[in-house]
């Protein structure tokens, strides 16, 4: 249950706000009420996606007030912009035993073990059904 509203009027009421999102950018909305602004659009993105109305379904912004204005950040770009990858060397691990030990303790989204000496097959069949793919030369777990 939301506290939205979800009739498609919402849409319409905030369509030119709503048209200014979609190139996907960072946007800045003046506004004498920004957290009332900030409601609205994300009151019409919820009102978009639960009656599936096209473009304004896929928006996925964050919204940020200032004293005088809603700041719209696209989450993708939040993601991809403070993302690293996570990786680990293990040096010490030299057996498939020791590296599925390693990779359940610590898991990281890149392990490598650049000095492992065992046979690979039980160690890829771990990998593969805990959600990681295999390379060699070095032995590297990488999550999907």
């Amino acid at each position: 249950m939301t506290p939205y509203n979800l009739s498609v009027k919402v849409i319409e009421k905030n369509q030119p706000e709503l048209d200014m999102l979609l190139p996907g950018e960072p946007v800045a909305f003046q506004s004498p009420a920004p957290q009332k602004l900030a409601y609205a659009l994300r009151e019409a993105i919820a009102s978009a996606r639960h009656n599936k109305v096209e473009p304004y379904a896929s928006l996925d912004f964050q919204f940020t007030q200032t004293h005088d204005q809603v700041l719209a950040t696209p989450k993708s770009s939040l993601v991809t912009a403070s993302s690293t990858i996570i990786e680990s060397s293990h040096p010490e691990v030299k057996n498939e035993f020791d590296v599925i030990g390693a990779a359940t303790k610590k898991p990281t989204e890149v392990m490598v073990f650049p000095n492992f000496e065992g046979e690979t097959g039980s160690v890829e069949a771990w990998a593969h059904a805990k959600g990681y793919d295999v390379t060699h030369e070095p032995l590297t777990l990488t999550a999907r």
